[in-house]
């Protein structure tokens, strides 16, 4: 059986000597072999090779890591860049994309919305309101999504207590943005398999 292929997008980081290193948590193909899936590595410097980067790629996942906003600490533009082209081409040929954390605030920005500063919300498991019903996630993000910044074209799916935007869906794309990281520990691991599963497949969760 042909497994679909998922790009995954890389975090940008910089060793002591000065060097530019693309880098991914170990855990996500580990989460891509047990729902079926093959992971493709997406460096940020593939944006040299234009579109042809995204060759065979079925859908896409934008990975955590970096700020997304210019001035912070660990902004690093040429991802940004490298992303939007992603979003730009899965957008032209309506293929499926999953946000995760900083991906999800990209997905947000390519489609118009803004992202701001949190507090309470770095290495601090919480509640989220998701279907009606409480579960419990985890968090590591010092920017994320308030109501009023989410972009017209989405609609919330998941919220926290402090109202702030943890998970959201396109309303004409298969695009799916979450704040918590399931490729982590995380409470029902099974759950959010399903969830990381369907939202690559473009399906409704």
């Amino acid at each position: 059986m042909i497994k679909k292929r998922i790009g995954l997008t890389m975090r940008m980081d910089i060793a002591s000597t000065g060097e530019a290193r693309d880098a991914l948590d170990c855990l996500w193909p580990e989460l891509m072999k047990e729902i079926g899936f093959f992971p493709v590595y997406l460096p940020s410097g593939m944006s040299v090779f234009g579109n042809e980067a995204f060759n065979d790629i079925d859908a896409f996942i934008l990975t955590g890591g970096n700020d997304i906003i210019e001035g912070q600490e660990s902004f690093y533009g040429g991802r940004n860049t490298f992303e939007n082209s992603i979003l730009s081409h899965a957008d032209k040929h309506k293929l499926p994309v999953l946000g995760v954390c900083r991906g999800a605030q990209m997905i947000n920005l390519y489609c118009g919305g803004q992202s701001s500063s949190l507090n309470g919300h770095v290495a601090q498991d919480h509640e989220v309101f998701w279907n009606q019903q409480k579960i419990k996630v985890n968090s590591y993000h010092n920017y994320g999504i308030r109501q009023d910044e989410l972009a017209d074209n989405l609609e919330i799916q998941a919220f926290a207590q402090d109202s702030t935007i943890e998970a959201f869906r396109h309303k004409y794309l298969p695009w799916f943005g979450m704040m918590w990281h399931p490729e982590r520990p995380i409470d029902n691991p099974q759950m959010h398999k399903e969830i990381v599963r369907k939202a690559l497949l473009g399906e409704e969760i």
